[in-house]
């Protein structure tokens, strides 16, 4: 096949328009259901906001294309797609995607030799891979590689396939929209779709059947990143926290059950095609539920692996079937599964910009292969149980399958926590410390599987002497879908709405809301850094507002910037591993970075307190800091300006900001003790958070691990205690500090107050939530216990966010509160410390006078 023009024309033989009440009342019933869906995604904040604004463009396009003649219904959505495209990603950017796609979907369509094609697209990919490293400059922006990569990298080769094995040719409309599929925009991890199947199940059967399995998959969708995000906030488990039998297997499980995450993503896009009219197959079955290797293969991202075993199963398998039966299965899957090895790391590239070459990685994909090979001859020489449909079993038949199940989960979650963590040599460790019990899956797993082979094998015979009739299952009428998922939608909807959890029990209150947030859980920020797909999903965790955030200038200000990578950073040889370089400025889209004489972020100070001064000192990391939002905006600065503004007394108030991104307890002790006295401050606050204690364990292994001198007598002796040393990996170092995080944070805590009461200081503690954070006042004092236990009178700023929403308050790009955020956070301050605010845990400065309002 030498040339394969694209067709204008891609009109088929289809209906040409919604015909009769019947079917109108049918497409409102399902433009109702995801209405309802929409609230349920801004309710729960489903993803982020273009996804939401994506949503509701999504149901005014499916109402247009449900009502137009067959004929305009795929131009329509590649007009949709190459807008929303435009939308998402800005007109810029847009244009050039645009732009390079044409440009490669024009050379798969050149009148030339089907080789010299393919020659054509390599070296195009070639330069867009020397372009996609770092270093070169390019006219989009760097955040708009994982998007291309994500409609090209596995496209272009199943297009050229299908260019290749099809006699018919390609409408033009058919084209665009295989490859700018609409929800690509905000999913760079995207479902590998095969063309063929995506221009043949267009409308290939009644429309709105079509669209109701839409809206199921969308709703299960979800159901699943509401289950992720549950796992996640409750369940998942740093690495450093592994001690034991128990939180082993619980760190196992976890890893693997996060993959909900991109079962709920890949429904979410594959339900959004379906309501216009692509009538793809679901993307995941129950995968929890494979019953052997090959079951998991099968059920886990089916495209995947419709993908591979198009393009490189049945070519080598029919090529090798002389060389007898099992070898050609076998070298088959092998290299199967090579190419999936591989083009994992390619996919990795393309979504991440680094290289993917790790041995836990290729270990993973070679012991996947290995039990799928051994699956594939067992079913080849005894036969498989058909587990994707259903159909009666006896009782043994169950009991066997019910073992299978068993086994193979056990194993997955086993390997996936292996695929997930850092490196081969800190999974060996996590078994460490479990001591022989790991001997006990040893047994466990070959016993399960003995035990089901043989009920299988007991199952067999059964059937020889009958076998049960199978039940007759009956299809669901289409308006008892549309109850039952309308239900559904409307039940959930109704969880996330305060006023119906708000009477609950405090627990189950907490739960429902952290679950609303789409926000890093409580024990670790940087857990989703961890596995594979955590880390592609990472990459797009903000989608085009993290993107445009990250490198998109005005004005030659850059909007994301990282201070520690800056000008204003140097580097330290101490434990404080850098400071802010004193006169520096950085200007962003969010707002100026200045620093002033003393190398904090502030204005300029006398050292010297003035005469009727009451100054105070604020520690803290970079939400005291103020990443993202200008110098006046940062909460100290406005109270500051409030407390001088409202003061009825000739006292003034200076709040110095020592904060700095990524400063906790240990480094703020070290500016106490070097810098802060000679300031003569009145009092000293410091802005403490959740899991402070877990943060600065961190800090002492980095030292640890750097071979930084620790200058404290009592950190050296629980380093001793610890058995650690710089020669040990990182993750051994946090998890053998790990148990000593109260003791340590209680000793610093001491130490700060001890310093302050020295010098006639006040020493204040503020516990400050983040802006996702909705605390109950009774259900903090776990973490406010060392604090009141050391001696520091405790403010608490819980509720400081109560009244707005978590959205409202944060950053386009991360969780940092912004300038409203922090204005919340002033005000309250304002109340407590002026109003003299008594609460169960606090007790306000005195000498702040202001007028009464």
């Amino acid at each position: 096949m030498s040339t394969t023009p694209l067709s204008i024309s891609d009109s088929g033989d289809r209906p040409t328009a919604v015909s009769g009440l019947g079917e109108t009342a049918k497409i409102l019933g399902i433009a109702l259901q995801l209405g309802l869906l929409i609230l349920v995604i801004k309710a729960f904040r489903i993803q982020d906001n273009d996804f939401l604004h994506l949503s509701v463009l999504t149901l005014f396009g499916f109402l247009i294309n449900a009502f137009l003649p067959m004929r305009l219904r795929l131009p329509f959505f590649a007009l949709f797609s190459l807008s929303t495209i435009l939308l998402v990603l800005g007109i810029s950017n847009g244009l050039w995607l645009i732009a390079i796609g044409m440009a490669l979907i024009g050379i798969c369509h050149l009148p030339i030799a089907f080789s010299a094609r393919i020659a054509m697209i390599l070296a195009a990919g070639i330069t867009l891979i020397i372009f996609r490293l770092d270093g070169f400059t390019t006219p989009w922006s760097r955040t708009l590689w994982p998007i291309l990569g994500s409609m090209f990298m596995f496209r272009l080769i199943i297009y050229l396939y299908d260019l290749k094995h099809e006699s018919r040719s390609p409408g033009l409309a058919r084209t665009l929209g295989y490859f700018f599929m609409a929800p690509n925009a905000c999913f760079p991890l995207f479902p590998i779709i095969d063309y063929k199947r995506f221009q043949r199940n267009h409308y290939n059967e009644d429309a709105p059947n079509i669209y109701q399995r839409g809206i199921k998959w969308i709703f299960r969708g979800v159901i699943h990143l509401l289950l992720y995000r549950f796992v996640y906030q409750y369940f998942a488990l740093d690495p450093a926290q592994v001690d034991g039998v128990v939180p082993l297997l619980q760190y196992c499980l976890a890893t693997f059950m996060l993959y909900l995450q991109v079962s709920g993503q890949f429904h979410l896009i594959v339900g959004m095609l379906l309501l216009f009219g692509f009538n793809l197959p679901e993307t995941h079955h129950l995968y929890y539920l494979a019953s052997s290797f090959t079951d998991f293969w099968r059920r886990i991202n089916i495209y995947w692996k419709d993908f591979v075993m198009k393009i490189f199963y049945y070519p080598v398998y029919f090529r090798l079937r002389n060389l007898g039966e099992t070898r050609a299965i076998v070298l088959s899957t092998l290299i199967v599964f090579f190419a999936t090895w591989f083009l994992h790391a390619y996919q990795w590239f393309w979504l991440r910009g680094t290289l993917l070459l790790e041995w836990h990685d290729a270990l993973f994909w070679a012991a996947l292969a290995m039990l799928v090979v051994g699956n594939s001859l067992y079913e080849t020489r005894y036969g498989r149980e058909r587990t994707l449909g259903r159909r009666a079993r006896s009782f043994t038949a169950r009991a066997s399958q019910a073992l299978s199940v068993a086994g193979t989960f056990i194993t997955i979650c086993l390997l996936w926590s292996m695929w997930s963590s850092d490196s081969l040599s800190q999974w060996i460790s996590l078994w460490g410390t479990a001591g022989w019990a790991w001997l006990g899956f040893s047994i466990l797993i070959p016993s399960l599987y003995a035990a089901s082979f043989w009920l299988g094998h007991l199952a067999r015979k059964q059937k020889q002497t009958g076998e049960p009739p199978a039940r007759v299952i009956r299809k669901a009428g289409f308006w008892r879908m549309v109850a039952t998922t309308s239900l559904g939608i409307v039940l959930v909807y109704l969880a996330g709405r305060p006023e119906v959890y708000s009477p609950l029990p405090q627990t189950t209150t907490n739960v429902v809301m952290n679950i609303q947030r789409p926000t890093l859980n409580a024990r670790d920020s940087a857990l989703l850094e961890r596995g594979y797909y955590e880390n592609l999903i990472a990459a797009n965790r903000h989608s085009t507002e993290f993107w445009n955030a990250q490198s998109m200038a005005q004005n030659g200000a850059p909007l994301f910037v990282n201070v520690m990578k800056s000008k204003a950073w140097q580097r330290t040889n101490d434990m404080l591993n850098g400071e802010l370089v004193p006169n520096t400025e950085l200007e962003t889209r969010g707002g100026l970075i200045a620093i002033n004489q003393w190398g904090m972020r502030d204005k300029p100070y006398e050292k010297t307190k003035p005469a009727h001064t009451y100054r105070i000192v604020l520690f803290g990391d970079s939400h005291a800091f103020g990443s993202g939002v200008a110098n006046h905006e940062v909460f100290e600065a406005v109270l500051e300006q409030r407390l001088n503004s409202d003061n009825d007394s000739s006292l003034k108030y200076e709040i110095m900001n020592f904060g700095a991104p990524g400063s906790f307890l240990l480094r703020q002790l070290m500016i106490l003790d070097d810098r802060v006295l000679a300031f003569k401050p009145d009092a000293v606050f410091l802005m403490a958070h959740r899991r402070d204690d877990v943060r600065t364990v961190e800090d002492l292994a980095k030292a640890v691990k750097n071979g930084l001198p620790v200058p404290y007598e009592y950190l050296s002796t629980v380093i001793e205690r610890a058995g650690v040393n710089k020669n040990m990996a990182l993750f051994n170092i946090k998890r053998r500090l790990m148990p000593f995080r109260d003791e340590i944070l209680l000793w610093g805590y001491q130490r700060v107050v001890d310093i302050c009461r020295a010098h006639g200081i006040r020493p204040v503690w503020l516990f400050t939530p983040m802006p996702y954070e909705r605390l109950h006042d009774r259900n903090i004092s776990e973490y406010t216990t060392a604090a009141q236990t050391a001696g520091f009178e405790v403010i608490s700023l819980v509720h400081a966010y109560d009244e707005e929403e978590p959205y409202l308050l944060t950053l386009p790009w991360d969780n940092h509160p912004n300038a409203h955020g922090h204005k919340l956070l002033a005000d309250y301050l304002y109340e407590v410390l002026t109003r003299e605010r008594k609460t169960n845990i606090s007790k306000s400065p005195p000498a702040i006078q202001v007028k009464r309002q």
